[in-house]
């Protein structure tokens, strides 16, 4: 009797272990299924606002001179500071003036002599004219009278042109700025003998204004047209300009497009528009890249979804987006212009539709997320 319930009590034991497992089985095969992950959503709405477009430019100066000598000299002076703005006619570059003067004097002597023998043929000349009617010289000495002042005369001629181009040479030993702008650095020091060979020996830029350089595709520049033909905008040399500068901060001074090149580029599809923006406090300098931006005055209806929502494969642009089940779904896009942190969407989203915008590396379409709401700011305001 006691053997029976001692194996009675071993196998109650037994069966209490095995419970015990099974129920152990069960939590850990409870605790290995994960959470949904959880995403940061927003729910994408129609606003209005003020469509802008976007070009990249670069920053060129409206005159832009590289200065070289035009004669050939030993350079006396270079009396300014590189870097400084200086006005039209400021004295750059003065080479030694001393051959060019006794060259001059020179040219100067010539040409008194070869006045001397046209005032000689001259006189000679008025002298036969006389004689000739007379027979007291003949005829063929009247001709070598008449040739004598001829030659004379085209002596005199050339002398004066030598004497111009002397003193041109004269003038060519002082170099000024022709342009007011900011002189650059100097190529050349005191004492160097330079000469048109030299090349350039600095550049001056011109500051104000200052041009912008932007490319337009065919497609916006007939828009363009068929919108001002209809009335919705301006004229494009109408139009004011705004300028994001590399830092992404706005430019204070608007500007206006003041020429549009007379062809397409083929091999890029776009057309070279020019913009002109004032330039008083000298921030803009060439070489500078900034973004043309041209903003509608009349405010318009648009569905917005983040940019940070927007991906991209081989079929082109879509988002993730989360039904009421909480299950994540992708959407096609057509994407329209951006509009700061935005993108203008043509279709492929419904307005109050929430979009992921955090958390995308963690989802798949068809799983289940926990979306948590988060309304997306700019860079600006989260600073």
């Amino acid at each position: 009797m006691k053997w029976i319930l001692k194996r009675s009590t071993a196998c109650a034991a037994i069966l209490l272990s095995i419970g015990l497992l099974s129920g152990c089985e069960e939590a850990a095969q409870q605790q290995v299924a994960p959470p949904p992950p959880s995403v940061i959503v927003e729910t994408i709405t129609k606003q209005q606002i003020n469509p802008s477009t976007q070009f990249s430019g670069r920053i060129e100066a409206v005159e832009d001179v590289s200065l070289q000598a035009r004669v050939e000299g030993y350079l006396m002076a270079r009396p300014f500071h590189e870097g400084d703005y200086v006005k039209k006619g400021t004295l750059l570059f003065e080479l030694d003036p001393k051959p060019f003067a006794a060259e001059v004097r020179q040219k100067e002597a010539a040409l008194k002599q070869a006045s001397a023998k046209y005032e000689v043929s001259l006189i000679n000349y008025k002298r036969g004219k006389r004689l000739l009617p007379k027979g007291s010289i003949s005829a063929v000495d009247f001709d070598e009278i008449t040739t004598a002042k001829i030659t004379a005369e085209a002596s005199v001629a050339q002398a004066e042109a030598a004497l111009d181009a002397a003193k041109l040479n004269q003038g060519y030993t002082q170099i000024l700025a022709p342009i007011d702008g900011r002189i650059g650095a100097s190529n050349v020091s005191i004492g160097d003998l330079i000469n048109p060979s030299t090349g350039v020996l600095t550049t001056l830029v011109q500051q104000e204004p200052m041009h912008v350089i932007f490319n337009a595709s065919e497609t916006q520049i007939l828009d363009a047209y068929e919108l001002r033909k209809s009335g919705q905008v301006p004229a494009l040399n109408e139009l004011s300009l705004n300028l994001e500068l590399s830092n992404k901060s706005m430019y204070d001074q608007q500007g206006k497009i003041d020429f549009i090149d007379n062809r397409i580029d083929p091999t890029t599809g776009t057309v070279q528009i020019r913009a002109s923006f004032p330039n008083p406090d000298h921030v803009l300098q060439p070489g500078q890249f900034g973004n043309i931006i041209i903003a509608s005055s009349d405010p318009i209806e648009a569905l917005l979804i983040p940019q940070v929502a927007v991906q991209e494969d081989q079929k082109g642009r879509f988002a993730m987006v989360v039904n009421n089940e909480n299950i994540v779904e992708r959407r096609d896009l057509e994407v329209h212009t951006r509009q700061g942190i935005y993108w203008i969407i043509d279709a492929g989203l419904m307005p109050n539709e929430r979009v992921i915008i955090q958390g995308l590396q963690r989802v798949r379409v068809g799983a289940e997320v926990k979306p948590q709401v988060q309304q997306i700011k700019p860079f600006a305001d989260q600073q």
